[in-house]
């Protein structure tokens, strides 16, 4: 294999890779001279010197097998507004129309070779930034097993992003049908990021598989990591997202089903915090989740045990227009207060304008020391909630928190919600402008809470970008009340770091 790595100023190039009708003794520089192969792949014999923006054309319709995994990106970066590309051209493919490229890995354990020998991703990106994957379908990752049970496959990832890689975006990927080797679940099969600036764009991510199953039980994790995570659906995984990116905004969770390993925790959010970290998680739709999932289990205030054990202080947590039915774990929201550990602690949550269909917010745990630390405002919401017969008496449980702040907030029982046209068939929206959450909550346009800006996060309009009224209350719950189904044209949404995004997405 010759591969060089070039400090080259030379201009970028655009490369086409056909594995069916390309040969690597080819330029690649043409649709009508493509190489079979990418470089970084492996088994790959051609001559290849980088050059910042270079782009990777891979034919629609083709499928890369095993042999040719792990692709490895090491120590190549793009520039910003540059990066380096894998992509398709969906004026070139194979078939009656196109599809995008595949990556299959064939249930069979890959690995690089050289310094990455050790390295069993589908593809693994070091030491590399302003990179972008775009509308790469891969699948049937092998994840091999490991000493500990508990944590089988560690990171393992059809696409891995280590720590030294900033900047990097996945985008349109269809990633699905990974399995690991034994029955145990852990942080492995989708996408795996170390990295900072990471943009995780429209892709469905999901489908895991358990040992010896097809799709019978969730598998996994569809996503660790990452800092801005939009407009993806994440399913079939017993984790959708481990480690929370600090902005989750649009998109689709579920359904999944209970994971293959009983001892495993199932979560559709699993967020640690981090010092002086402001996340936001809106405007999601979570449903179908089954029994043993939580919708979200927020640990704002960081580990209890390993690196940052004790020290992780002053988070924000910012919750707003989620939508959540059918799932069935424990509450829609839980807060795990148990790291609340040291007297310098402040720990703030806002639960505003949510409609959950379920069990509601809690909070588990507890330090009863530091307690008073933790302030939450809880502003908005529509609660779709039936009392159990025993335990609160409200979807909200009470005294967890020094300041409490409940306002605005609607609560209906499921027969209650049905009688008023609040049902699953429409996401639990208000369909008269007599329904009780219409104008029932507060106006949220000044917050004044860092990290909020209007821009990012665009607290005056609702999860299907229908505009807040300018002045007076707005309607509780995820949705602003419309005569029209169809909402005002969104806005463009420009996230740091150089990605621009329409700004919703409506899932039906």
């Amino acid at each position: 294999m010759i591969f060089l790595l070039s400090c080259s100023v030379a201009n970028a190039t655009d490369y086409f890779i056909d594995y069916v009708g390309g040969n690597d003794a080819n330029n690649g520089t043409s649709k009508l001279t493509p190489w079979k192969k990418c470089p970084g792949m492996q088994g790959i014999s051609m001559t290849y010197s980088h050059s910042a923006g270079d782009r990777f054309v891979f034919k629609g319709g083709v499928t890369w097998p095993a042999s040719c995994f792990t692709l490895v990106k090491y120590q190549q970066s793009g520039t910003a507004g540059n990066p380096d590309t894998y992509t398709s051209d969906e004026t070139w493919y194979s078939g009656g129309s196109f599809t995008k490229p595949v990556f299959d890995f064939e249930d069979t354990l890959v690995s690089g070779t050289g310094l990455f020998s050790g390295v069993h991703d589908g593809v693994y990106i070091s030491d590399s930034d302003y990179v972008t994957i775009f509308g790469i379908e891969m699948k049937r990752l092998l994840v091999n097993n490991v000493a500990d049970p508990g944590y089988n496959g560690y990171g393992l990832a059809s696409i891995h992003i280590d720590s030294t890689s900033d900047n990097v975006t996945i985008q349109q990927c269809y990633i699905y049908n990974w399995k690991c080797q034994a029955t145990n679940d852990s942080d492995f099969g989708g996408i795996f990021s170390e990295g900072t600036y990471v943009h995780i764009l429209q892709n469905t991510v999901g489908w895991g598989r358990a040992a010896n199953a097809w799709e019978t039980n969730s598998s996994g994790t569809c996503l660790s990591g990452g800092w801005w995570c939009i407009s993806n659906r994440f399913v079939g995984a017993f984790q959708l997202i481990n480690s929370a990116p600090f902005e989750i905004g649009w998109n689709e969770f579920g359904p999944a089903t209970n994971t293959a390993e009983p001892s495993a925790h199932c979560n559709g959010i699993f967020q640690t915090g981090a010092n002086g970290l402001t996340q936001v998680i809106h405007d999601n739709l979570f449903h179908d989740l089954d029994i043993n999932f939580q919708t979200m289990l927020l640990h704002p205030a960081g580990p209890t045990s390993g690196p940052g054990f004790g020290t992780v202080t002053n988070t924000t947590t910012i919750l707003y227009n989620n939508t959540i039915f059918n799932c069935n774990g424990s509450h829609g929201i839980v807060l795990d207060d148990r790291q609340l550990l040291t007297d310098a602690n402040t720990i703030r949550i806002m639960i505003w304008n949510n409609t959950i269909q379920g069990y509601g917010f809690g909070a588990v745990g507890g330090n009863a020391t530091n307690v008073d630390y933790l302030w939450a405002d809880i502003r908005g919401n529509h609660w779709i909630f039936d009392l159990p017969t025993t335990g609160s008496s409200t979807p909200v449980e009470s005294s967890f928190a020094q300041t409490q702040i409940e306002s605005s907030n609607i609560w209906h029982t499921n027969a209650e919600a049905t009688a008023l046209g609040y049902t699953a068939a429409n996401l639990y929206r208000p369909t008269l402008i007599s329904s009780p959450t219409v104008l029932a909550g507060v106006s949220l346009t000044a917050t004044n809470v860092a990290g909020t800006d209007a821009e990012l996060h665009p607290y005056k309009f609702d999860r299907l970008w229908v505009a807040r009224p300018s002045s007076g209350n707005w309607d509780a719950g995820a949705y602003q009340f419309a005569s029209s189904e169809s909402p005002v044209a969104s806005a463009a949404v420009t996230i740091s770091g150089g990605v621009r995004i329409s700004g919703g997405v409506t899932i039906r």
